[in-house]
């Protein structure tokens, strides 16, 4: 027996009529209900607008018959205009934590415009550079969607590392009227509480609010598409705030599908991000399909790829080999209406801003150790297949990098027993204090900033050994450390533990020196307190540096900041700074080979003495 739905597309107003299986109608529903259609009774109708009818007739086409018979291909071939909803909120200096800051031309603040933005339309996009007020102005949209729109909740999902800034964030921000008892922080001990309506703020990580999906997961239910949490309430008293954006911008991420598929659930959608899009513009897309799906058109993420990139390359048919620079043109005028993209530069009156490049000397026996560890890998490496493959070299960077960075932690690493015997002795000898050429500058840099100066230092590396070896050479300075293997007292939530670090180095007159993981403490901190930082070594990962770079040079800082980049000349520091400069990924500038590919020694000696 059949049965039919009807479905209007307020897009383009046409009716579609969908024939099924009447024992299919429980899972029609759930198709209708998952795909955002809402059930008018008096007209007897499914609504929907252009996505949500897409979804829905793409979802139900395998065991539905479709009238007229080639709606997908015409709804997929229709260009339709963006479309949300303006909001109709005043904008009311009372309900500001504090005055918007003053902008570099005068004029009305650049936060003042951002927050009406935000007001004047249910999704929106805060994409400015650190220091500029991201939180202060989402909160502020906050406090008027809760005055006047009927908001209840808000579900801000960050980095792990800010989720105790944010908390402390709300309470500042909100006027006393969130208090510290009202705010929920996600953990894998109370996640059950996620999506309650209890709370007027709920805080978790990304990763958290993933996981969540299995905890609350039942049945079947396997489609990361399909929301799982319970969230309470209707959508319009919910408010989603997405801190760090960029961390959905891997559109295949489990995390990136977890929020999508709940978007449904927050008819408020505001994103906040300095760096949306750092190393690939694509990043922009699954970031707008969280906040309005119709940006985009109806495309699927390969063809918004193909439509703005070159693809194709010798190491990969589906890589980037270069952007359209007139279907760039195109992407940003598309996201115009919903984004605010900002440079502190432009708006800001910050103190210079002054970038030292401070080359050292590597020490024979370092130099020698480098020399060694490459040399004896890759002779190892054409040993064994005959050879030079361009993925095992590739696999091996992050060793020869190490080599570069701090040779003692090469000790423990299981690779270390298959190098020559001397190099072997050479490493576990390895005096980190007085045989590197970075600690030998770093010794001298702080003698005159902390001895002579009387300043507060910053210095950041990626390793967890290398930060607690200085925190040891430097503890004259009575320095405080974070990192990512740190020991935690029982009890106590990590972040927090980081916060409270920061915030005594801060009041400590007697801690001059504060060493930092940029992998966890490169966002959401402020460090004004100092106007000196000094980077030991670098990630690949130019999201981090460019991050971490800027915790100093920020709004509150009212002294020129110096930041000193220590680098070994003629090494993989040189070809590090080169990829960083330009933003650049160094993985994806480097091997531009295919699986297999085999290259000559020439070409391996010019990477890892950082030539062209």
């Amino acid at each position: 027996m059949k049965a039919i739905v009807n479905v209007f597309d307020m897009g383009d107003g046409q009716r579609y009529k969908v024939s099924y299986d009447t024992d299919a109608f429980q899972v029609m529903l759930s198709e209708a209900r998952n795909a955002g259609l809402s059930w008018k009774k008096e007209e007897k109708l499914w609504h929907g607008n252009y996505a949500a009818t897409l979804s829905f007739i793409e979802s139900v086409s395998a065991y539905a018959d479709i009238y007229p018979k080639d709606i997908l291909k015409k709804l997929r071939n229709t260009e339709i205009p963006v479309e949300r909803v303006n909001l109709q909120i005043p904008f009311r200096k009372n309900l500001l934590a504090r005055t918007p800051l003053p902008s570099k031309n005068g004029g009305i603040s650049f936060q003042t415009e951002d927050i009406i933005s935000g007001i004047s339309q249910n999704v929106f996009a805060f994409y400015l550079e650190q220091g500029m007020g991201k939180s202060f102005i989402s909160l502020s949209v906050m406090n008027h969607l809760r005055e006047y729109a009927g908001v209840k909740n808000t579900l801000i999902v960050c980095e792990p590392t800010g989720i105790y800034n944010w908390r402390r964030y709300v309470i500042d921000d909100c006027l006393g009227r969130i208090r510290k008892e009202d705010i929920l922080i996600v953990t894998k001990d109370n996640r059950q509480e996620l999506g309650t309506n209890k709370y007027s703020v709920t805080i978790c990580s990304f990763n958290t609010f993933r996981l969540c999906i299995d905890y609350f997961k039942k049945g079947n239910v396997k489609d990361p598409r399909k929301p799982v949490i319970p969230f309470q309430g209707d959508a319009k008293e919910w408010m989603l705030i997405v801190d760090e954006s960029q961390n959905i911008g891997n559109n295949a991420s489990r995390q990136t599908k977890a929020l999508i598929a709940h978007k449904s659930k927050f008819f408020y959608r505001y994103l906040l991000s300095g760096t949306p899009a750092i190393n690939s513009p694509l990043k922009y897309f699954s970031q707008m399909e969280l906040l309005d799906e119709s940006i985009f058109l109806n495309m699927t993420y390969s063809q918004f790829k193909n439509r703005i990139a070159n693809v194709g390359t010798a190491f990969s048919e589906h890589a980037v080999a270069s952007f359209k620079k007139s279907e760039l043109v195109w992407l940003f005028d598309r996201m115009k209406p919903v984004v605010s993209r900002r440079r502190s530069e432009d708006f800001l009156q910050l103190p210079e801003h002054i970038i030292k490049k401070i080359y050292c000397e590597m020490p024979e026996k370092q130099a020698k150790i480098y020399e060694g560890v490459l040399n004896s890998e890759l002779v190892r490496m054409k040993e064994i297949d005959g050879y030079l493959d361009a993925q095992k070299v590739r696999n091996k960077f992050p060793y020869f990098h190490l080599a570069l960075d701090n040779p003692t932690i090469l000790d423990n690493i299981e690779e270390a027993n298959s190098l020559m015997p001397e190099l072997a002795k050479a490493i576990q000898s390895f005096n980190l204090e007085k045989e590197h050429g970075k600690v030998l500058m770093l010794k001298e840099l702080l003698s005159k900033h902390i001895d002579e100066d009387d300043e507060k230092v910053v210095v950041w590396s990626g390793h967890p050994k290398t930060i607690e070896q200085l925190t040891t050479i430097f503890a004259k300075y009575n320095p405080k450390c974070i990192h990512g293997q740190m020991e935690i007292e029982s009890g106590k939530a990590v972040n927090e533990y980081r916060d409270n670090i920061i915030e005594d180095w801060k009041k400590d007159k007697n801690s001059k020196l504060l060493i930092l993981s940029y992998i966890t403490s490169s966002t959401s901190i402020n460090l004004t307190q100092a106007k000196h930082q000094i980077f030991f070594d670098r990630s690949y990962n130019a999201v981090y540096f460019d991050q971490a770079i800027k915790r100093l040079h920020r709004t509150g800082q009212d002294r020129d900041v110096i930041t000193e980049i220590l680098i070994f000349d003629d090494t993989l520091d040189n070809r590090l700074d080169k990829n960083l400069e330009d933003k650049k990924e160094i993985d994806a500038d480097i091997f531009k080979f295919k699986k297999g590919a085999h290259l000559s020694a020439e070409q391996w000696e010019n990477i890892f003495t950082g030539k062209d």
